[in-house]
Order: C-alpha cells, then sequence, then structure tokens
C-alpha cells in the first residue's frame, strides 16, 4: 500500500440512477465553490472496480452528500455507500453524511424511518435551482462552521477605531446605495491617508453583517499580505487542507465564484504593488455574481475596471472637526469644563489641520487642552510646513505627528522608531525581548526590563501613536502601530537622519531569528508564526538587500527569504516557498554581480546554498523536473569544491528525493547511496545522521515493489536514530514509512496499528488542520476500512 493518498476529496455525492440529475446539480455546486468533488460520472471511468472505487470514495472523502430519494433506500450500492460513511461517523465522531431530500419519503415506512429519520436532512424538495444552491451551500457551511451562517457570518473584520470614528452617514448610504441593487458590485474609496476610508469600510461591514455569509478584510499594502489572508479564508471554507488540486489561494478566488452573499475588504492597497484586479474572484474574466468588494485607497483614481463606484472620502468640514474635537477635548460625556475661548481654539485648529479624522484624533490625545495643544502646534508650524514631511498627508497629519512626537521622551520616540521599522502588523514583544543585542542603547535594556518597557510603551498608546495589548487566543503581548502613522514616522526619521539605523535594527533583529528559526522545532516553528509579516517587510528594505551585516557574504535579506521559505514549506504552503526562495536566489545573484565579487569560495557556496533551497522547495510543491533544474549548479559546485562533503550529501537527498518523484528510482538509488556513503565516511556506519538518508531510501524502496527490504531499510533507520536527538515529525515518517512495508508484506493488522500510531504523532508535531495531518488520518482511514 503506498503511503501516500491515494483520493483526496471533500465531498463524495451519493446517489441513485432514478436522481442523476439532482447528483449531477449538487457535484456542479460544490465544483463551483472550489471542493474536490468525487461522484459516479466524473471519475469512475469504463475498467474501474466499482466496489473498490465506491469504498475509497466513501471512505477518503470528507463528507458524503447523500441524494435521499425512495429509490436510494432501495438501491443496493447507495445504501452501501450510506453506511460506509456511518461507520466512519461513528468511528471518528465527525459529521460524515449530509443527507439532501429530493423526493417525498415514503409512507409508513418503519425501515426508512430506522435508516433516516434520526438524520437531520436539507430538503430541497420544491425548491427552484437557485434557491436550492443558497440552502445548499448554506446549509455545508453551517454543518462545518457549527452554526447558522445566516445569523453569525464568517469575519474577521476589523473593529472601527473609536478614537477617529466620526458619524458620516451620507457616506454609508452611498456605499449601501451602490451595493444593495449592483449584484456583483466593487466600490473604491479613495483619498489621503487618514481619511477615514477604512473607518467607513469598517462601519458599513459591522452595520451590515447580517447580510453576508463572509466578510473578509484584507490588508492590501503588500501582495504577500493580500494572500497570506485569502490563504486565511481558503481555511476556514474547507479548501486549503486538501493537498491536491489547486493551491489554497488560487482555490478560494474559484470557490468565491460559486457562491453568494460575501464582501471582501481590500484595505490600504498600494496601486504600485498590488494587482487587485488579479486578485478578484472572477472566473470567466468578470465578478461573480453575489459578491461585494470595497476597495480603500490613495490613489485618487479608480483601481479596477468595472468599479461601480468610487467615492473620494472628504474631508471633515469646520462644524464635523470643531464637534469631533470639542467631544474628545471635553473627555467622557463632556466632564471637563468648556470655555467660549475652546471654541474658537478648535476652529483655529479645524482649519489647520484641514479636516483629517487621524490628526484631530492625535490632536486630542496629544494634550488635555485645545490651548496648549494649539500654543505647541504654533511653536513648530512654521518648520513643519517649510519641511513639507510628508505632501501627500497635508499639513495636518505631519503637525499632529510631530507634536505628539514632541512630547514623548526619548526613549519611546526611538522604541516607535523600531516599531515603525518592523512594519504595521502587530509586533510581539518577545520579539524585543529576544534580540535585544541587535538594539542601541538605550533600547537594548528598554526591552528586556516590562517595567521599563511598559513605561515607553505608555506615551505612544497614550498619543494615538501606537496600541498595547493581548492577543486574545494566545494572551501574547502586542504593540501595533497604524500604517499611516509608520509613513509619517519614516518620513520624519528620514527628515533627521535617524531612520536607517531604525531599519538597519529592525534587518538585524529579523536576521538574527531567521538564522536560528530554521523551522525544525516547535520553538522554531512558533516564532516563525509571529514574525513571518515583519521579516517580509524587513527584506524589502534597500538596506536588506544592499548591505552585508558582519560575518556574513549576502544581504540579510536573503537569509530572511530562506528562513521565510523553510517556515511556509514546513506550514504546507510549498508554492507560496517557492517564491519566496526565487527571491532569494534572485537577490543573490543580484548582489554578486552588482559589487562584481569574484565567484570565491564563500560567494559560490552561498549562492549554492540558495539553490538547493530553492530546489527543497520546488521538490515539496511537486515540481520535481524544476527542482533537478534549480539544483544541477550547486551540487556540481560542491562536489567539485567541497568533494564527498555533508553538505554534497544533502544536495544528492533532494536530488534523489526528486528523482524518486519522477520515478527514476535506479538514479534516484545511485545518488541516495553515494549519499549515504558520504555520511557513513564522514561520520561513522552508524550515525544518527544517516536517519533521513535511510528513510528515504526506504521510501524508494517501497516506491520500487521491494517491501521487505523497505522493513529492512526503515528499522536501521530507527536503530541509528536511536544514538541521537529524535524529534517527534522524523519519528512519525517512519512509522508511517514502516507501516506502509507492513502493509505490503502482508502484516495489514500491524500496518493499520502503526499508521495509526504515526497520524497521532504527526497531528500532535503539526497540528489538527495541518496538511500533513489530514494525509495522514486519510492513510490509516484508508487502512483500516482495507483491512
Amino acid at each position: 500500500m503506498s503511503s501516500a493518498p491515494t483520493w483526496e476529496w471533500d465531498y463524495f455525492v451519493s446517489f441513485t440512477q432514478a436522481d442523476e440529475g439532482w447528483a449531477r446539480w449538487a457535484a456542479e455546486v460544490l465544483e463551483a465553490a472550489a471542493y474536490l468533488v468525487i461522484w459516479q460520472h466524473s471519475r469512475f471511468v469504463v475498467g474501474s472496480e466499482w466496489p473498490a472505487l465506491m469504498r475509497s470514495a466513501a471512505v477518503g472523502a470528507r463528507v458524503t452528500v447523500a441524494v435521499l430519494s425512495p429509490e436510494y433506500f432501495r438501491a443496493q450500492f447507495s445504501m452501501e455507500e450510506w453506511r460506509l460513511a456511518r461507520a466512519e461517523e461513528r468511528r471518528d465522531g465527525l459529521v460524515r453524511l449530509f443527507p439532501i431530500l429530493v423526493a417525498d419519503p415514503p409512507a409508513d415506512c418503519p425501515e426508512w424511518q430506522a435508516e433516516f429519520g434520526g438524520r437531520v436532512w436539507l430538503d430541497l424538495r420544491d425548491l427552484d435551482r437557485q434557491a436550492a444552491r443558497e440552502r445548499f451551500l448554506d446549509a455545508l457551511d453551517a454543518a462545518r462552521w457549527g452554526h447558522d451562517p445566516l445569523g453569525v457570518p464568517l469575519t474577521n473584520t476589523r473593529p472601527a477605531d473609536p478614537t477617529v470614528s466620526i458619524a458620516r452617514p451620507d457616506l454609508l448610504a452611498a456605499i449601501r446605495r451602490t451595493l444593495e441593487p449592483a449584484d456583483p458590485a466593487v466600490v473604491v474609496l479613495s483619498g489621503a491617508p487618514g481619511i477615514g476610508k477604512s473607518t467607513l469600510a469598517a462601519e458599513y461591514a459591522r452595520a451590515h453583517a447580517r447580510d453576508y455569509r463572509i466578510i473578509w478584510w484584507i490588508e492590501s499594502a503588500s501582495e504577500t499580505l493580500v494572500r497570506a489572508r485569502l490563504a486565511e479564508l481558503a481555511g476556514e471554507l474547507g479548501l486549503a487542507g486538501n493537498t491536491s488540486g489547486a493551491a489554497p489561494l488560487d482555490r478560494v478566488l474559484r470557490g468565491l465564484g460559486g457562491r453568494h452573499r460575501w464582501l471582501l475588504v481590500y484595505d490600504d492597497v498600494d496601486v504600485a504593488n498590488v494587482d487587485v484586479e488579479r486578485l478578484l474572484p472572477h472566473p470567466g474574466g468578470s465578478l461573480p455574481a453575489g459578491g461585494h468588494v470595497i476597495v480603500t485607497t490613495r490613489a485618487e483614481r479608480r483601481v479596477l475596471p468595472g468599479v461601480a463606484a468610487e467615492i473620494a472620502v472628504p474631508k471633515l468640514s469646520v462644524p464635523e472637526s470643531v464637534d469631533f474635537l470639542r467631544r474628545g477635548f471635553r473627555g467622557p460625556e463632556g466632564s471637563a469644563e468648556w470655555r467660549p475661548t475652546d471654541q474658537q481654539v478648535c476652529e483655529r485648529l479645524a482649519s489647520l489641520f484641514d479636516g483629517l479624522p487621524l490628526a484631530l484624533a492625535q490632536a486630542v490625545r496629544s494634550t488635555p487642552s485645545p490651548d496648549e495643544y494649539l500654543v505647541e502646534f504654533e511653536v513648530c508650524r512654521t518648520e513643519l510646513l517649510d519641511a513639507d514631511v510628508v505632501p501627500s498627508y497635508g499639513v495636518s497629519v505631519g503637525a499632529a505627528f510631530r507634536t505628539a512626537l514632541g512630547r514623548v521622551d526619548p526613549e519611546s520616540a526611538a522604541l516607535l522608531r523600531i516599531l515603525a521599522a518592523l512594519g504595521s502588523a502587530p509586533i510581539p514583544v518577545e520579539l524585543l525581548e529576544a534580540t535585544a543585542e541587535e538594539l542601541n542603547a538605550p533600547l537594548d535594556t528598554v526591552v528586556t526590563s516590562p517595567v521599563r518597557l511598559k513605561r515607553a510603551v505608555r506615551p505612544l498608546t497614550d498619543r494615538g501613536l501606537a496600541r498595547h495589548y493581548a492577543d486574545p487566543t494566545s494572551a501574547r503581548r502586542l504593540i501595533s502601530v497604524h500604517a499611516v502613522t509608520r509613513t509619517v514616522q519614516a518620513d520624519v526619521a528620514t527628515q533627521h537622519g535617524n531612520w536607517d539605523d531604525s531599519v538597519r535594527a529592525a534587518v538585524r533583529m529579523l536576521d538574527t531569528i531567521a538564522g536560528s528559526a530554521r523551522a525544525d522545532s516547535p520553538t522554531a516553528r512558533s516564532w516563525w508564526q509571529r514574525i513571518l509579516p515583519h521579516a517580509l517587510t524587513a527584506a524589502e528594505y534597500p538596506i536588506a538587500r544592499q548591505e552585508v551585516l558582519d560575518g556574513d557574504v549576502l544581504p540579510p535579506a536573503v537569509t530572511i527569504l530562506l528562513g521565510a521559505s523553510r517556515y511556509l514549506r514546513w506550514r504546507g504552503e510549498p508554492s507560496e516557498a517557492v517564491v519566496l526562495s526565487r527571491r532569494a536566489l534572485a537577490l543573490a545573484d543580484d548582489y554578486l554581480r552588482s559589487r562584481r565579487l569574484p565567484e570565491g569560495a564563500d560567494a559560490a557556496h552561498a549562492v549554492a546554498t540558495c539553490r538547493h533551497a530553492l530546489a527543497d522547495d520546488l521538490v515539496a510543491d511537486g515540481r520535481h523536473l524544476e527542482a533537478l533544474e534549480a539544483l544541477a549548479p550547486a551540487l556540481d559546485r560542491w562536489t567539485e569544491t567541497l568533494g564527498p562533503s555533508p553538505v554534497t550529501a544533502e544536495a544528492l537527498l533532494t536530488k534523489a528525493t526528486a528523482l524518486d518523484g519522477i520515478r527514476r528510482y535506479r538514479d534516484a538509488e545511485t545518488a541516495l547511496e553515494e549519499a549515504i556513503r558520504i555520511i557513513g565516511s564522514v561520520y561513522g556506519p552508524d550515525s544518527p545522521t544517516l536517519e533521513p538518508y535511510l528513510s528515504n531510501l526506504a521510501v524508494l524502496r517501497h516506491h520500487q515493489r521491494r517491501p521487505d527490504q523497505a522493513l529492512s531499510v526503515v528499522r536501521r533507520a530507527e536503530a541509528v536514530a536511536q544514538g541521537g536527538a529524535d524529534d517527534a515529525g522524523r519519528r512519525a515518517r517512519r512509522s508511517e514509512i514502516h507501516a506502509a512495508a507492513l502493509w505490503g508484506i502482508g502484516r495489514r493488522a500491524d500496518a493499520v496499528e502503526m499508521f495509526r500510531r504515526a497520524a497521532e504523532m504527526i497531528e500532535a508535531s503539526y497540528g489538527r488542520g495541518h496538511p500533513r495531518t489530514l494525509a495522514a488520518h486519510r492513510n490509516a482511514d484508508r487502512a483500516e476500512a482495507g483491512n
């Protein structure tokens, strides 16, 4: 039996011939929503063994959709499919049956009641196909999410920020008028940073939450962030866990085309770096029915063709600005005394700030009274206007930011620069603590002292420059800086000549973590889960791409991107990993060419390492020929310069895996045997270092249909592993190989037990929803069903 899954399906449509029309309809609806579907007329081809395929489909699919009718009840095969899925339910405790009733049940039939009477079914009788489609998808989502999607939508929508929230019913009504009659529709909210675009989108999503089944907020400053948020949505829709078929991103975009009542919010789109049109769900080149999209962007133009409306978010009028300032300066429920002069000062501030809500909010947070703030503002006003730090913001944002920044102590200001350099995603405090040595004084001691760090953060939170809070799920402490604040800070710091130093410190911090967190332990993977957006931000800086840290050969962006690609590969996203490792290789090549460095041993070795990492990612993505092409120059270089070294052996292991993937077994065997010879000669014939090489050789023997030899080799791998540190992931992999070998020699009961044990170990190591875990449980299920 192969250790790799044979069937990987989301849904199996079970029916009898009398209901073929309904079955075909159900399969088409599911496939339009990007699910992997197996049913008789799409996969059961002439010459197939019907009972085996039926069992594989019923057992291998996550859910069996049963098309119920009296004919279904009387059909032998359909009832056998029903009972197989029901047995799977009883075994694993998950809902594996989804019955849809398409015809009247037989009257006074005890057998029908005994079989189906206790099961909640979806009644599609007397519904037209469009209504049935909506009810069908709603019920499927409810079964997966555990609640009624009509009452509680699937959402990650950000809450409206009360500090910049201003009642603007006319704009909310304009958005609603555009989206309500148009189906589908795209609305673009454009305007300067801090004008309230994101707040409007969040208010609309909150007010109309019950009109949608899905509301998904997508930070869109870079394509990496967009793809990450859409990948999260793919996971929520059950489209990311299947290792065959389209990548999660492609599947979720295609899947939304088969759905209805969803809202995507692409927030803070940078039109120079993000092609939103390409990332919209648009099967056939047009936005699908049932979907709404809100795009917020600084660009004062349409960023998408076919936009239903572009709403230029206007500045606040002077009365609106004064009202906001009055409520802010007076405090909760108007507790502070309001003097006639305060009205005049607020009118003056409203005029100076030109109606930008973010600037007004920062003014309120900077001082307890409007006249004190105005005095400070007037003192630095000329300098700010002359410097024209951020022309696109208008005077107000820069002035409000500088005034607020001028009221914080040097430690808080230095901390804000580091936070801004790390990016706008929430920053774990542990990152600051773990990389304190990379920070300049006094921050190196501030971040390691909880008391001093809290003291440094407080002025930033008091003035609306940052948020300091605990993550609701993990309770980890986080600090976040708004994207607009971050941009202003970068410009201000550049004017003061200290931005590059902050960027260098941030790059060193991420390079330190990337160099140590190799995604091969739970601790390292936990780090990458927290720092991935910051690592990708750091890799974008010219400093990270063009300068080299002490002791390194290549710029830190290369190390950071390779570390991120390893993590994404472990997370089951090899396609995304390939993108990053390709970029790391391109950066390495460009750096060496631009500097005209001699191709010495160190430089050649560094570039070869990039090629090897790319080959590993390509193998994980199933692109074996590309992996061999990428690896060849690296292997040639190492063979020529290093000879039979452990580095050469690792490259030979990758080569053998790629060759195995394209069934060039003899060549794979040659590469593996050479690698094993090298490792044995360097470390000894019983070294634990041999374990991954022997495990791969056992897999190769299994693929060559030599289970007895596979069993012998995997037992040797288990023996050598006893002599060194052995992680749970490797133990689980060996157990799977061992189980497959036992199955191959006919010891099926032992194989089933070992498959189940391996699945439990993989789940403990990777997590319940990881593609590796799902595949391991499917293997165990099939083995048990076939025993």
